[in-house]
């Protein structure tokens, strides 16, 4: 009888990570070096740090619904919360390489805000407007509690790309928007508000009856980047403050009515009284609705078959000409 033969030891067997990829800079391609990468399913959340060539892996997962995010100090995201993420969904024995995740090299404003005269003013809390960013839909605001030195300087630093306004907001000087400017990654903007003096406008908006209309109100000043714009209340008043001082255009628009503008001139301090009568408008309106009732926005409205409105974000329409016979609406 011959002795049993010992059990030959077998290799370890190469087995792919269960998720794999890599953190790439968008501008040109390459790796993003120690980027945090984080593996999130269900509850439990798991993180790597990315290799020099930007490349992660998580040896093992669990099986189901997963989002992967990465973070890092020299490279951002587009959007608000500036973090680059992906939902994944990873089976059991079957390897998910290839979850690349993109960067922009972060970029930075430097400022000041100054008076009308030019001098420094400290203590102004600083914001941005992202109006545009690479995959956002609509604008937002970063707040990143800043405040400007007691040279009125100020420095921002890891922002992700888009086009982006600096408002400066004053205790006592009011507030103040500088230009907006497109920011690049890894850019460096040099940026000056300039706060000048402020008063107020009140007012009201009525149509030629005299009774009050809700209207959609846009301020222009001088001294502001972009129009401010707000709505007069169910007694058509409205008002405005941080308004900047001297000559400023109030435009009043509402359903069914012309549109009118009025200047006015804001005083230091002071408040400006702006009333506006809206003429009624001719032709013939209305609004399309969904079967919820909901506004149904962007609809084309059709009269004997040609078109000649498109709702708004209200479903409202109008036709400028009413017309002279009976004739077939329809949307």
């Amino acid at each position: 009888e011959q002795p049993n033969e010992p059990d030959t030891p077998t290799e370890p067997e190469d087995r792919e990570p269960a998720i794999s990829g890599r953190i790439v800079d968008r501008k040109d391609g390459t790796g993003v070096a120690a980027a945090t990468v984080t593996l999130t399913c269900g509850e439990t959340g798991r993180s790597v740090t990315a290799a020099g060539n930007g490349q992660w892996s998580f040896e093992t997962a669990t099986p189901g619904e997963c989002t992967v995010e990465c973070a890092s100090v020299s490279h951002v995201a587009a959007g608000p919360d500036q973090t680059a993420r992906v939902d994944v969904t990873l089976r059991e024995d079957q390897p998910l390489s290839g979850v690349d995740l993109y960067l922009y090299p972060a970029a930075s404003i430097r400022g000041q805000v100054v008076n009308a005269t030019g001098q420094p003013i400290a203590d102004a809390m600083i914001s941005l407007l992202m109006l545009e960013a690479p995959g956002m839909d609509s604008e937002f605001v970063l707040s990143p509690d800043v405040k400007t030195g007691a040279d009125g300087r100020f420095s921002i630093n890891g922002l992700g790309p888009g086009r982006v306004a600096v408002l400066a907001e004053h205790d006592t000087l009011g507030s103040a928007e500088a230009p907006d400017e497109f920011l690049r990654g890894g850019d460096t903007l040099q940026i000056t508000v300039r706060l000048v003096p402020s008063g107020a406008i009140a007012g009201r908006v009525e149509d030629e009856g005299g009774r009050p209309v809700s209207a959609a109100l846009t301020i222009t000043a001088a001294g502001w980047a972009r129009p401010r714009r707000l709505t007069s209340d169910e007694a058509g008043r409205f008002d405005a403050n941080d308004v900047p001082a001297g000559p400023v255009t109030v435009r009043a628009t509402a359903f069914g009515l012309n549109e009118r503008s009025v200047e006015v001139t804001v005083p230091v301090d002071g408040i400006a009284q702006a009333q506006i009568r809206l003429r009624n408008r001719e032709g013939i309106g209305g609004r399309v609705e969904q079967p919820d009732g909901a506004p149904a926005r962007q609809a084309i409205v059709t009269l004997d078959g040609q078109t000649v409105a498109t709702t708004d974000i209200e479903g409202n329409f109008w036709i400028d000409q009413r017309p002279d016979a009976q004739t077939q609406l329809a949307a």
